[in-house]
């Protein structure tokens, strides 16, 4: 079934106007058609950050007839698709953004994560594995191959491999170690629980009591998944 919760990294994987213009190729820079290009990019993405996705779209699509070529007008409007859950569309714009810039990662990462969203572990799997391969630094993207693992059945241990390599990248990753936490309690680590439980609360110094009280509850939770035998979720 689809998860919403994608979006957290899909907001977070916007793109920006290509450095090297449109497709690669040369640009005038001093055109009206390029400032006219990159005004409207630039529109699009503030109206995506406060959510006004109608006008985003508008002057995305606006970016798409001054430089078609450009793979970042069309992987946010890709963005914006997958938000409304018009799949097919987004599809369609996520393909062209990758044909554009095939060795993109973040836009490998959209596309992965579009279609994790749908249920799609399969595809999800494929293309942020493909993401990963192109920028091993891509920390969503693992987390992302992580969350998808979990989620798709697939063999015991491999989810949990992919975030100890997240955290190797980002130790002080909080969002990480709780993800960590809970594939060890499934698992029935204890040692490794234990491990994540320190270090959470190590990151959590100067929250609020409520914070400190979901906390308590998400250790007790994790305690009384060790008790039941380990599954697949």
């Amino acid at each position: 079934m689809p998860h919403s919760r994608g979006f957290v990294y899909l907001c977070a994987a916007l793109l920006m106007l290509a450095s090297s213009g449109c497709g690669g190729g040369e640009v005038d820079t001093s055109s009206e058609t390029y400032r006219d290009a990159v005004a409207a990019f630039y529109a699009g993405l503030a109206a995506v950050q406060v959510g006004e996705d109608q006008r985003a779209d508008a002057k995305l699509l606006q970016v798409t007839e001054l430089a078609p070529e450009e793979p970042a007008a069309w992987a946010n409007l890709g963005l914006l698709a997958l938000r409304r859950n018009a799949f097919d569309v987004a599809t369609e714009r996520l393909s062209r953004a990758r044909d554009l810039a095939p060795e993109n990662s973040r836009i490998r990462l959209i596309i992965g994560l579009g279609e994790s969203i749908q249920g799609d572990y399969e595809h999800a799997i494929i293309n942020l594995r493909q993401a990963i391969a192109l920028d091993s630094s891509n920390v969503k993207a693992w987390y992302a191959l992580a969350q998808a693992l979990a989620r798709s059945g697939a063999d015991a241990g491999e989810d949990t491999d992919v975030l100890d390599e997240v955290l190797r990248q980002r130790p002080n990753n909080l969002a990480v170690w709780i993800e960590r936490l809970r594939a060890a309690a499934r698992a029935g680590d204890a040692s490794t629980v234990s491990q994540a439980m320190t270090r959470i609360r190590a990151l959590s110094g100067g929250w609020p009591p409520e914070a400190l009280e979901q906390l308590s509850t998400l250790e007790n939770a994790a305690k009384e998944e060790k008790k039941e035998p380990p599954r697949r979720w």
